[in-house]
């Protein structure tokens, strides 16, 4: 009933390492990192992992199972937010806005990682920002209720629809503000050409 280990694979050696390097901070869990085929895999083993949880935390098996599943799911969806948003923004960009030249497109993509960062003092960011680490999150969890394995292309790409059109909602916006800023600014030159000695 409980699977004995995680599998996460990814064809982003990077992505991977970065996982490698925030599990190494995480106690009691073992597991290995390879290459098998065209995939950087990593496999958690999960038995130790319940032992020793079981051991220090007065736990069912079942809550050190949801625990475990738990503390995977934050660190992917802080390493997704952190390594494929900006790279998800600029597909959006050349989806949806490819009549756009790439000096706009690349100032549409300034406005839209304002809005992503939330460190930019704005309340607001801060807030989009955890909206967004949990509509992941929720979908990680929902991945590993039924699965113990997950490929982190395929889920980025096909499984975060909820998480996608928010991303798209901030592009539109960005898309949005930046016309409206070049409308603004036209109309400024335009008067002073114009209607100025």
């Amino acid at each position: 009933m409980f699977p004995k280990q995680i599998l996460i694979k990814s064809t982003s050696k990077n992505f991977l390492n970065l996982l490698d390097k925030e599990l190494k901070q995480l106690p009691s869990i073992r597991y290995f990192y390879r290459k098998i085929n065209d995939y950087y895999t990593i496999v958690i083993k999960c038995g130790n992992y319940y032992e020793k949880i079981n051991s220090v935390v007065s736990t069912s098996f079942y809550g050190s199972y949801i625990y475990l599943y738990t503390n995977i799911s934050l660190l992917l969806s802080t390493l997704i937010l952190n390594y494929y948003e900006q790279k998800l923004v600029h597909r959006i960009l050349k989806t949806n806005y490819f009549y756009f030249t790439d000096a706009d497109q690349k100032q549409i993509f300034n406005i839209a990682s304002s809005f992503l960062d939330p460190q930019f003092p704005l309340k607001a960011n801060e807030d989009l920002f955890l909206y967004r680490k949990q509509s992941l999150l929720n979908l990680l969890l929902r991945n590993f209720r039924n699965h113990n394995y997950i490929n982190i292309e395929s889920f980025v790409n096909f499984s975060v629809t909820p998480y996608y059109c928010e991303l798209e909602n901030i592009v539109d916006s960005s898309v949005e503000l930046y016309v409206s800023d070049i409308g603004y600014l036209d109309l400024i030159q335009f008067i002073l050409k114009n209607w100025l000695p």
